[in-house]
């Protein structure tokens, strides 16, 4: 979970160009994740880090089913709950995008990196190409 964390630190890095004027929350299954130096890292792309969203939101970006097909039942699990919290728009790539409210085009085609992957959730949300941001 730590490695893909830093593995997306590009896509962290490009959310607040995705939306210039949003307020970002980033929802963790365990806030050890986001601990000491890894919160340092994230917190200059993101509002709040927690492990129980509250309020509405405008848009809910599933970034854990992005994956390999494992875990089935608890990817499932997780796009119930997430869709259960106040939102106006869904995005999630599992089984193709069945879930989500919004799909980037070229959707069937997986990309092959988990930083590609995220990046097209930020495609899907915004309906544009967003470059991920390299660099520390």
């Amino acid at each position: 979970m730590l490695g893909d964390t830093l593995l997306m630190l590009p896509f962290f890095k490009a959310l607040p160009i995705a939306f210039p004027n949003a307020k970002i929350t980033y929802a963790v299954t365990s806030a050890k994740f986001v601990s000491g130096s890894l919160h340092e890292l994230l917190s200059p792309y993101l509002h709040h880090i927690t492990e129980t969203p509250t309020g509405e939101f405008d848009i809910i970006i599933d970034t854990e089913s992005t994956g390999a097909p494992k875990a089935l039942f608890r990817k499932l699990a997780l796009v119930r709950a997430l869709r259960l919290i106040p939102h106006k728009i869904f995005i999630s790539a599992i089984f193709r995008w069945i879930f989500s409210d919004r799909k980037p085009a070229g959707f069937m085609k997986k990309p092959e990196h988990l930083l590609e992957r995220h990046m097209r959730l930020l495609e899907a949300a915004t309906g544009r190409l967003i470059k991920p941001i390299y660099g520390v």
